[in-house]
Formats: structure tokens, C-alpha cells, sequence
């Protein structure tokens, strides 16, 4: 693949990718600057493996010349290796678990609560839990404690 890269091209204001993050964050941060200088397939390709260092830059040079045949293709290709360097994305329910620690004050437990819900990029709390998470089911009949004490519905 031939690309013809502009003249006066710098390299670009990013923080080099290395393995460890997102992978769809740093392409869409990698393409939100070099579309400001050209938007050529070819020229994205050759620009690309600027914007690596490390271990993605390594499996950048391990690909063989004809492997790649579009910026498209190279993104498939670069998020299906660093896939599992994604955010581990917590679902409603995994965040209703979360509990306040003994000894943890009501103020520290709200900001734990609050920095894993935003992190996560859960929906409003006001939304409630889906149904598909398990959360809508209502107890059929009051509460009773067997013979042993132990409560059931």
C-alpha cells in the first residue's frame, strides 16, 4: 500500500498507545487528530504506528506487508488483539453488591459507590435496575422465618 504523507506533517499531540488501555479510545483519539491533516486510507496506515510504543508498536512490526489492506481493517485487527486491555465494565446488578465496609464512613462508601458507577459509565440511578438484570422480581407473600429462624418469602 502506497501513501503519500503531507509535506509539513508533524507527529501528533497523543499520548503513544501502549498495550495497556482501550484500545477504541486511543483509535478515536488517534483519528480526531490525524483526519485534521488527511482523511487518505493509505496515509492513516502509514501514520498510524506513530501513535504506538511498546508492545503495540512490537505487534505493529510483526505484521506481514500484506496483511493489511485498509485503515479499517488495521483498526479490526488492533482492537481484536488489545481487546482484553478494554475497562472491565461493571453492570447494575455487580453495583448493587457493593456494600459499605465496617469501619468505612457513610461519606468514604458514597464516594467509592460514586467513582465506580461514573467509571463505569452506569445510567442514572433514578433509571432503577433492568428487569433483564434480575432486579424486578417482587416477593410473592410477606416474608417468614421458618422453624429455624431462617427468613424466606
Amino acid at each position: 500500500m502506497e501513501a503519500t504523507l503531507l509535506d509539513h506533517w508533524k507527529s501528533l499531540p497523543i499520548e503513544k498507545y501502549d498495550g495497556s488501555t482501550d484500545p477504541e479510545e486511543h483509535l478515536n483519539v488517534f483519528l480526531t487528530q490525524a483526519t485534521l491533516s488527511t482523511q487518505d486510507d493509505s496515509a492513516l496506515c502509514r501514520i498510524f504506528p506513530t501513535s504506538l510504543k511498546g508492545r503495540a508498536l512490537s505487534w505493529f512490526t510483526r505484521l506481514s506487508s500484506s496483511s493489511i489492506d485498509s485503515f479499517n481493517e488495521l483498526s479490526s485487527q488492533f482492537t481484536l488483539q488489545f481487546a482484553t486491555s478494554k475497562p472491565y465494565k461493571t453492570t447494575s446488578l455487580a453495583l448493587a453488591g457493593v456494600r459499605q465496609e465496617k469501619k468505612e464512613s457513610l461519606r468514604s462508601f458514597m464516594d467509592r459507590f460514586n467513582k465506580q458507577a461514573v467509571q463505569d459509565d452506569l445510567v442514572s440511578l433514578s433509571r432503577g435496575l433492568s428487569r433483564k438484570e434480575g432486579k424486578s422480581e417482587k416477593l410473592h407473600g410477606p416474608i417468614q422465618q421458618d422453624r429455624h429462624g431462617d427468613r424466606r418469602s
